[in-house]
């Protein structure tokens, strides 16, 4: 292998950013580097490997999985970076650092859970029948932390289901930090990411992936790349604060979710995620009595 090339790994959520970072860098780097996103799906089987341990090498046995990394080797010997921006590859992490003889680099793609939860809501994440369905973790699978859900899973909605999402990738991928020190790791928030001004998110992300930073790449901020648009039922976004495991991950991220942001969320949530029928009014009308009620109460309870 040609000791300048590394394969980057993306752990994330989804609806985060990464198609927009398999199109930005595949189109500025079509010849010198190998870019994916979720290049072999749910065959990373997320439900049965996250946090698998000493089973994680039965993946090889799966010839999808084995192919693939076969073909990240086959490009790292020919001295090009392999970029992975799709978020179904974190339960392999761990598997793959060895796989690849430790030429791995993470990068850790984080974004506010509000919106985070409800872009993944308006997919349905939860109810389908395609490969996302199969690969969406439940506090009923092995390797998650939020096992206290399980009892709760069938009454929560599909945002709040979004959110043990958030939680659980985003916890897991702090965890990778800690258990692989050597492995290079860069923290990219999102809102970083596409911040105005000078990019300089971008600039570290795209050096960390081992790659030429251009003025043409900052130039691509000012697109959208979103195949997968829609919108869904409402449901309160304050609902986060049921889950304590959440809020404290969210703060530790770098988003406080703070009275100050409220109003600005709650308009986001609105405007961006959510469907305004009639019978939507009425019932987000509904919901933002109950969120001013219940802001009204947190302030008066006692510390």
């Amino acid at each position: 292998m040609a000791e300048s090339a590394r394969a980057t790994f993306f752990i994330s959520t989804g609806r985060c950013a990464t198609q927009w970072v398999h199109k930005t860098l595949a189109d500025a780097f079509p010849d010198t580097a190998v870019v994916t996103h979720e290049p072999i799906l749910a065959a990373y089987n997320p439900r049965r490997f996250l946090r698998a341990g000493d089973r994680l090498p039965e993946l090889l046995q799966d010839p999808v999985v084995a192919e693939h990394i076969a073909m990240i080797r086959r490009t790292l010997g020919e001295g090009r970076p392999y970029v992975e921006a799709g978020w179904p590859c974190y339960p392999a992490l761990p598997l793959l650092v060895g796989e690849l003889g430790g030429r791995v680099n993470f990068v850790h793609l984080v974004r506010n859970p509000v919106f985070t939860a409800f872009s993944l809501a308006t997919h349905l994440v939860y109810d389908r029948d395609d490969w996302i369905a199969s690969g969406a973790i439940t506090p009923d699978d092995p390797g998650v932390v939020q096992k206290e859900l399980a009892s709760s899973w069938k009454k929560m909605g599909m945002y709040e289901k979004c959110l043990f999402w958030w939680t659980e990738i985003n916890l897991y991928g702090l965890d990778l930090r800690r258990e692989h020190p050597t492995v290079p790791y860069l923290l990219v928030r999102y809102e970083d990411l596409f911040a105005p001004g000078e990019p300089a998110t971008l600039r570290r992300m795209v050096e960390h992936c081992g790659l030429a930073f251009t003025a043409e790449l900052a130039a691509a901020r000012a697109r959208t790349v979103d195949d997968f648009r829609q919108k869904a039922e409402p449901a309160d976004w304050e609902l986060i604060f049921r889950y304590p495991r959440t809020v404290s991950l969210a703060r530790e991220l770098g988003y406080p979710l703070d009275a100050a942001q409220s109003a600005t969320i709650e308009d986001r949530v609105s405007s961006r995620y959510q469907v305004h029928g009639l019978r939507e009014r009425v019932r987000g009308r509904w919901h933002g009595l109950r969120r001013r009620l219940g802001r009204v109460k947190r302030l008066l309870r006692p510390e």
